[in-house]
C-alpha cells in the first residue's frame, strides 16, 4: 500500500510550513511521497515547502494551478493526476495529522471504504503556538478535551456504516474534503471531483454521494486519529454558498456516477510542477 499524500494549499505560507514540519518529524515512514497542490498562491509556498529539502526522506512535487477563484475541486484532482501511489490521503494544509494518523489509515483501510477523519479546532492563540513549532505534548494537551467527543462522534458514525451493509439509512456517513482517504482506483472509477464545483463548498458532498453510489462507504476512525485545525480567517465565498443550486439540480437517483468533468475531462489548462524531491 504506497499512500500518496495530496495537500491542498493556497497562501497561508506559515501554516504550510508548519504542516510540513509535522510531517517531516512525525509521518514520512508511513509515506510513499507528498504532493501539494496549489491554488495560484500570491504568497511564496515554493519557498516554504523547499525549505524542508534537506529533511524529505520521500518524494514530494508542488502542483500549481493559475488562480481564478476559489477551484479546490481542479486543485484536488491537479494532485490526483500528478500522484504515483495506489492509496490517495488528502489533507488541506491547515489540517495538522494527529500521532499515528497514516498507521491507523492502513490498519483501517478496504476497498470499498473511503475513510474519514475529524477535526479539533484550534483558537488563534494555540494556532500560534503550534506554527511557532509547538510539538506533540502540546498537541496532546489539547486533544484532551476533545477525546470524547471525537470517541462519540466516531461511535454514531459506525452505526450509519453498519447500516448501509446492512441496506437501511442514508449517504452517511458524510465525506468531508479536508481529512479523507480511498484508494486510488475507487477515485478514479468515479472521475474524481466534480470541477464544475467552484468556490466554497459541496464538491465533497457530491463526491460522497457518488461514491456511495458504486457501494465505497464511509467510515469514521476520529477515536484513533484526528486533525488539528489551525485557526485561520473563513473563506470569503463560504458566506455566499455560491455551489448551492448546481448541488440541487443532480439528480443522483439516476445512478450517474461518474462526473464529467473530472479527473480524465478536465479543462486543458497547463499547470506548473515543482520537483522538491
Amino acid at each position: 500500500m504506497k499512500i500518496s499524500l495530496i495537500v491542498s494549499t493556497y497562501n497561508r505560507a506559515d501554516i504550510t510550513r508548519a504542516f510540513l514540519r509535522n510531517i517531516v518529524m512525525n509521518h514520512q515512514r508511513e509515506l510513499y511521497e507528498i504532493v501539494f497542490t496549489d491554488d495560484g498562491s500570491e504568497e511564496d509556498i515554493i519557498t516554504a515547502i523547499n525549505n524542508f529539502k534537506t529533511q524529505l526522506t520521500i518524494p514530494c512535487r508542488i502542483v500549481i494551478q493559475r488562480h481564478k477563484g476559489y477551484r479546490l475541486a481542479r486543485v484536488r484532482n491537479n494532485g490526483v493526476r500528478h500522484s504515483s501511489g495506489d492509496y490517495l490521503c488528502f489533507l488541506d494544509q491547515d489540517l495538522i495529522p494527529s500521532k499515528d494518523y497514516f498507521l491507523y489509515i492502513k490498519r483501517y483501510a478496504r476497498p470499498n471504504r473511503f475513510l474519514i477523519t475529524r477535526p479539533i479546532y484550534t483558537d488563534s492563540e494555540q494556532k500560534a503556538m503550534i506554527v511557532e513549532g509547538a510539538g506533540d505534548d502540546y498537541l496532546s494537551d489539547i486533544h484532551k478535551s476533545h477525546r470524547e467527543r471525537l470517541r462519540k462522534l466516531a461511535l454514531k458514525d459506525l452505526f450509519y456504516h453498519i447500516g448501509k451493509h446492512l441496506g437501511i439509512g442514508d449517504r452517511r456517513p458524510k465525506l468531508q474534503g479536508g481529512a479523507f482517504s480511498l484508494f486510488k482506483n475507487k477515485f478514479e472509477l468515479v472521475n474524481g471531483f466534480d470541477e464544475n464545483f467552484s468556490g466554497w463548498g459541496l464538491e465533497d458532498d457530491d463526491l460522497g454521494r457518488r461514491l456511495y453510489l458504486v457501494k465505497v462507504f464511509g467510515f469514521n476512525i476520529s477515536h484513533r486519529a484526528w486533525t488539528y485545525h489551525l485557526w485561520h480567517q473563513p473563506e470569503p465565498t463560504k458566506l455566499t454558498r455560491p455551489n448551492v443550486d448546481y448541488y440541487r439540480a443532480r439528480d443522483y437517483s439516476k445512478g450517474d456516477f461518474k462526473t464529467p468533468l473530472g479527473l480524465d475531462n478536465s479543462s486543458d489548462e497547463k499547470v506548473t510542477v515543482v520537483e522538491v524531491n
